[in-house]
C-alpha cells in the first residue's frame, strides 16, 4: 500500500495532471511514486483511491479522469458542474486495476487528469494490493 498526499496549493490548466504530493505512508514496495505517477510494479488486483479537492476558476464542468499507461480507466471519473468561480468541489475517483504478470519491468503508471483548469487545494491518493 502507498499513500501520497499533496496539500500545496497548484494552478491546473485543463488537462493537466494533477500532481500527487508526497508519500505519506508505504507499506511495501509494489507501487512507487515517480514523477506525477503512482508506479504498480508487482502484478495484483490493486484497490486505487483518490480524493481532489480543487476551486474551479469558471463556471462549467470539472471532472477528474485516472488514466492507467495513459489510457483513461472506464467508470473511474468524477463530474461535477459549478455555478460560478472560486467554487471549491471534492471529487472523488476509485478503481480496481489488474496489473497482470508480464515481462520483468512492465509497470502500470496511474495518473489523473482534470477537464477543466482551477486551483489544486488537497489530493490525497491510495493504492493497495487486495489479490
Amino acid at each position: 500500500m502507498i499513500q501520497v498526499v499533496n496539500t500545496t496549493s497548484a494552478t491546473l490548466a485543463a488537462g493537466a495532471t494533477i500532481p500527487p504530493g508526497t508519500v505519506q505512508a508505504r507499506t511495501n514496495n509494489r507501487v512507487n511514486l515517480n514523477g506525477n505517477a503512482l508506479e504498480i510494479v508487482k502484478p495484483g488486483t490493486y484497490k486505487v483511491d483518490g480524493n481532489f479537492v480543487i476551486s474551479a476558476t469558471a463556471a462549467g464542468t470539472n471532472q477528474v479522469q485516472l488514466y492507467a499507461n495513459g489510457t483513461a480507466v472506464p467508470g473511474a471519473v468524477a463530474q461535477v458542474t459549478t455555478t460560478a468561480v472560486d467554487n471549491v468541489i471534492t471529487l472523488p475517483v476509485s478503481a480496481v486495476i489488474q496489473a497482470a504478470p508480464a515481462a520483468p519491468g512492465n509497470k502500470v503508471a496511474l495518473t489523473w487528469v482534470t477537464s477543466a483548469a482551477g486551483t489544486l487545494i488537497n489530493a490525497s491518493e491510495t493504492v493497495s494490493r487486495i489479490v
